[in-house]
């Protein structure tokens, strides 16, 4: 079927009948297939007492003994994972399993509750959502077949290949490595069916980094035809049908730095005042909710590119040319209108639909040019208006980072030009233009949080956790060995992120900056979506924050706009209809004037049960495009470096562990693991404290900071791991002397990996 169970309990509310024609309605069930898919999925859920049937409506039982989680393998183990940190994690034997696959997303009963220093234990109850589609696999022959044998380690189990409706010959196929499209999943005793949608080759490492990865993560390639085709309809020039509820700012001269799916300015000046409009290409004004079109870009989540390959979210004509603020065309848009004194501070902003009209088309450069020197033939109220923008930009990124914004140099900017994925900014010093975007872009997504947190509106919001003490102390103390000049930690101060901004200006100066910063990116938690508000670390945020200015790159960006459409459409501006007195519910001041439900209760539960479901979506897809993003880099450095098997290098012990030490390969970013069990000359003792192994016999010492030579053993292009082992002697000399007793002898075990190169925790 082409929807989940979990979208179908989307649709499907505790307190609320729905009717069979709603859901059919809702899931874009249009055939006489999907309709009795539909009913064979609501005749089992209902066996499973997780859905009630009353008057031929449904609605979803809840159940407390069940739990959402997701599937993680981790050491030939499989665990239920949730998403709550807190929450303790779930062994799941063979049989408890049952036919769930890893990463899935389930619901899991316990069988068995902890007992001592045993996990509890559960089993699968239900499957809501796979999240394996195709996977790269071994090609072999057997006496029932074809075969499919998965490269990826947890799962074990063969895939049955069929010839497909075209007859494909599978025999010269056999030990290549193809992706299997998976169209039937493991029913019963019977195995998992697919068929070869793409031969790689004979050899992992002879597929180019873009085709492995996007095979490895599912990345998807061309829109369906049913999208195409909605694009198509759409008309090139904006109907202006609801220009009546529009604010209409065609006269105001506006700007645009960069592409035209970007924002576009217009700034006021008034005195001591200057009053900054970012105007958001609106997105929603062409998009359905729940449209063919709506949901193929909730499955994509986000755009990123792999090079030169673009995953995008929307279809490029979309994006740049209907819905994209291109000079001399009238196009909806969102407006937030910022008021700002002196010294950049906000005094007041309001959020308004609105019609712009780009008067130019600016590129970044013409910042700094124009400035001095603009050309003749520029229109005065361009000029004026860099003039302006320019000296704007310098004080709102000064402001920013006295607030406590992370800036980190070397680091690629987003092309959504604000936190990105991973919640840091990319320094933008002597990039007047990048500034000034990048800073506006983050002080719209503060207002709209704020005035819909305010607002007790539901929404996407955006949190970052602090990151783990741990973690920053080992990197300190890489840095302190590295000889970076950095204040002792005062042990009644929490971590912030003046810590990390001190950290980031010493390693900036250090010879070895292009190794430091890198791995300081890597401590911090990544942000992710929530339906509550939270504080943002790399941003030095305790209040409300989401993504709302890059709506043809983010799909949380486009469902913020759609809930705003939604506050000023059906928003009670009022207590009560016999009240007299109204409130401006587009403008700051209104936060704190409402006392009152803006929104309906069964408005406002709708559209948290949604948000909810979004927030899950995209949060996989926020990781899946880490992982690949990550992948392509390892396996490009790979290739740039030529690391192979017998290549002897020189590197720096960036991360000690009982099992052994990563080593950073000089002149790359690349890490390389030296297992304890390489070391033959002494047994290693693992001190925690120092970050180091000690040498019973020899006192030889690897700690952080280190310089050792290397030479590689073993290299694994799917998973991007790097086995080495040492070949000279490293800068240090051997120092007993470190002030503690030793430890027992750690007990060998095999290093487990998950995918992103972190051990995993039972």
């Amino acid at each position: 079927m082409h929807f989940s169970v979990a979208e179908l309990f989307t649709h499907l509310p505790d307190e609320k009948l729905v009717a069979p024609k709603a859901l059919e309605k809702k899931l874009l069930c249009e055939t006489e297939t999907d309709r009795q898919t539909l009913k064979i999925a609501l005749d089992a859920l209902e066996k499973l007492e997780l859905v009630a049937r009353e008057y031929g409506k449904y609605r979803r039982v809840p159940n407390e003994e069940f739990f959402e989680a997701r599937i993680r393998y981790s050491r030939g183990s499989y665990w239920a994972v949730r998403e709550d940190p807190a929450a303790e994690n779930v062994y799941l034997s063979q049989r408890g399993l049952g036919t769930a696959w890893n990463g899935d997303r389930v619901l899991v009963r316990v069988t068995r509750k902890r007992r001592g220093r045993h996990s509890p234990e559960g089993e699968v109850i239900l499957i809501l959502e796979r999240a394996i589609h195709a996977l790269l696999a071994w090609v072999r022959a057997a006496e029932t077949g074809y075969l499919a044998k998965p490269i990826d380690e947890s799962l074990t189990f063969p895939v049955q290949l069929d010839p497909g409706p075209e007859e494909q010959d599978l025999a010269p196929l056999v030990d290549h490595l193809v992706q299997v499209r998976i169209w039937r999943y493991p029913l019963g005793q019977r195995p998992a069916v697919g068929v070869v949608q793409r031969v790689l080759g004979q050899d992992v490492g002879s597929s180019s980094a873009a085709d492995l990865v996007g095979c490895k993560h599912e990345l998807p390639n061309a829109f369906p035809d049913v999208a195409q085709a909605a694009v198509a309809a759409l008309p090139s020039t904006w109907p202006a049908a609801d220009l009546d509820q529009r604010l209409d700012l065609r006269d105001t001269w506006t700007v645009t730095l960069g592409t035209a799916a970007g924002l576009a300015l217009s700034l006021i000046s008034n005195g001591a005042t200057s009053q900054v409009a970012v105007h958001i290409p609106d997105l929603t004004a062409w998009v359905e909710p729940d449209s063919p079109l709506d949901r193929e870009a909730q499955q994509r989540g986000l755009a990123f590119h792999l090079g030169e390959r673009q995953i995008d979210l929307w279809p490029a004509r979309l994006v740049d040319e209907i819905a994209g603020l291109v000079p001399g065309q009238d196009r909806p848009a969102v407006t937030v209108r910022l008021t700002l004194d002196d010294q950049a501070q906000v005094t007041e902003y309001d959020i308004w639909p609105s019609v712009v009209r780009v008067d130019q088309a600016l590129a970044p450069d013409d910042l700094t040019t124009w400035l001095t020197n603009p050309p003749g033939d520029a229109p005065p109220a361009a000029v004026a208006l860099v003039q302006a923008l320019v000296p704007l930009a310098e004080r709102l990124q000064a402001r920013q980072l006295q607030r406590g914004c992370l800036a980190i140099p070397g680091i690629e900017a987003p092309a959504t030009w604000d936190d990105g994925l991973k919640g840091a900014l990319a320094a933008t010093t002597g990039r007047p233009a990048d500034a000034l975007v990048q800073s506006l872009a983050l002080l719209v997504n503060q207002a709209v949080a704020t005035h819909l947190a305010a607002l007790q509106v539901p929404a996407l919001y955006r949190q970052q956790a602090s990151p783990n003490p741990v973690d920053w102390e080992r990197l300190r103390q890489l840095g302190l060995n590295l000889g970076l000049n950095l204040p002792e930690p005062q042990p009644e101060t929490p971590l912030g992120s003046g810590d990390y901004q001190a950290w980031v200006r010493e390693a900036a100066e250090n010879p070895q900056a292009n190794l430091l910063l890198p791995l300081l990116l890597e401590t911090l938690a990544n942000p992710i979506y929530s339906t509550e508000p939270g504080a943002q670390f790399s941003l030095g945020l305790t209040g409300a924050y989401l993504h709302c200015t890059a709506p043809g790159q983010r799909y949380g960006d486009f469902a913020n706009l759609r809930i705003l459409h939604t506050l000023f459409r059906d928003g009670k501006d009022r207590k009560s209809s016999r009240a007299k007195e109204r409130v401006d519910l587009h403008h700051s001041g209104c936060q704190t004037q409402v006392q009152w439900p803006v929104l309906t209760p069964t408005m406002t539960e709708e559209i948290s049960r949604w948000v909810a479901a979004t927030v899950s979506r995209l949060q996989d897809r926020e990781r899946v495009a880490r992982q690949a993003l990550e992948d392509y880099r390892q396996l490009g450095w790979l290739e740039q470096h030529q690391v192979a098997a017998g290549r002897v290098f020189t590197g720096v012990l960036v991360d000690v562990e009982s099992y052994g030490f990563f080593v950073a390969l000089a002149g790359s970013p690349l890490q390389g693991l030296v297992h304890v069990t390489a070391l033959k000359d002494d047994w290693y003792e693992y001190r925690s404290r120092q970050y180091s192994l000690v040498g019973r016999r020899s006192g030889r010492v690897f700690n952080l900071g280190l310089t050792v030579e290397v030479q590689v053993k073993k290299v694994d292009h799917y998973r991007q791991q790097i086995e080495l082992v040492l070949t000279g002697q490293t800068t240090a000399d051997a120092n007993p002397a470190l002030g503690e007793t030793p430890e027992p002898p750690p007990p060998e075990f095999p290093l487990d990996l998950d995918e992103s190169g972190y051990t995993l925790d039972g």
